[in-house]
């Protein structure tokens, strides 16, 4: 299978935040057919994910809070509707907190593992991206 490159919304915010359709529709013209949503600002999950229908997109990943506690559900529906197969967390807020200690690390793992298996009922995964300024 050939591999599919996919337009990072986040990479696009400032177009996206000012006018989210017209960017979605300007990317699916240049002839790009994945996407990967981080938020939907001006917009809705359900609004995008008709407007990546009628476009033919598709948002294989997406940029998302970790699926846990209060927030679990909503996160696993809207990856659902959006048709997403990897959610995508970026780094806990004060993540550098959670790499002073062994047991600080280990407890961050620990909510992946638990947000690992939330996802697995839907087939769904998730990834962390971490940066770390040099």
């Amino acid at each position: 299978m050939t591999p599919q490159i996919t337009v990072q919304l986040y990479s696009v915010r400032d177009l996206v935040k000012n006018d989210y359709a017209g960017t979605i529709r300007a990317i699916a013209e240049t002839g790009f057919g994945n996407v990967e949503p981080a938020g939907y600002p001006g917009s809705t999950a359900k609004d995008a994910a008709k407007l990546f229908r009628e476009l033919g997109l598709k948002a294989p990943s997406a940029h998302v809070g970790l699926p846990i506690g209060d927030a679990k559900n909503a996160i696993i529906e809207e990856a659902l509707l959006m048709g997403h197969q990897y959610l995508i967390t970026g780094c806990p807020p004060k993540f550098k907190e959670h790499y002073t200690s062994l047991d600080r690390v280990k407890a961050l793992a620990d909510l992946y593992v638990q947000a690992t298996e939330n996802l697995k009922p839907y087939g769904l995964q998730v990834a962390i991206i971490i940066t770390i300024g040099i």
